[in-house]
C-alpha cells in the first residue's frame, strides 16, 4: 500500500465522507499567506471566500489559521493539504 493509499484508508476509517473537516495551517504572519490559503480553498473546493479563525503568536511572527469546510472525500483532503504544503511561509499543517 502506498503512503497515499494508507492516508486515504486512515481518513476513511475516521471520517464519514462527505463531512466537515478542520484544516489548520501554521505559518509566518503575512497577508500573502492568507491570500494563498484562500486561493487553495477557492481552487479545490470552489469556495469564493473562506472565513478562517486566525490566532497570532504572542511575538506576532506566526499565525495559526483554522478552516472548517465540508469535503466530499479523503482524496479532496489530501489534495488540499498537498497544495497548502507548497505555500511559502507554511511551517506546519495539522
Amino acid at each position: 500500500m502506498t503512503d497515499k493509499q494508507n492516508s486515504i484508508a486512515i481518513l476513511e476509517s475516521t471520517h464519514n465522507f462527505p463531512c466537515e473537516f478542520m484544516f489548520k495551517v501554521i505559518g509566518k504572519n503575512s497577508d500573502q499567506l492568507l491570500i494563498e490559503i484562500n486561493n487553495v480553498f477557492q481552487q479545490v473546493l470552489a469556495i469564493p471566500n473562506v472565513e478562517p479563525a486566525i490566532r497570532e503568536t504572542p511575538g506576532g511572527r506566526h499565525i495559526s489559521v483554522t478552516i472548517t469546510q465540508v469535503v466530499k472525500s479523503a482524496e479532496v483532503v489530501l489534495d488540499v493539504y498537498a497544495r497548502l504544503r507548497q505555500i511559502d511561509g507554511v511551517v506546519m499543517l495539522i
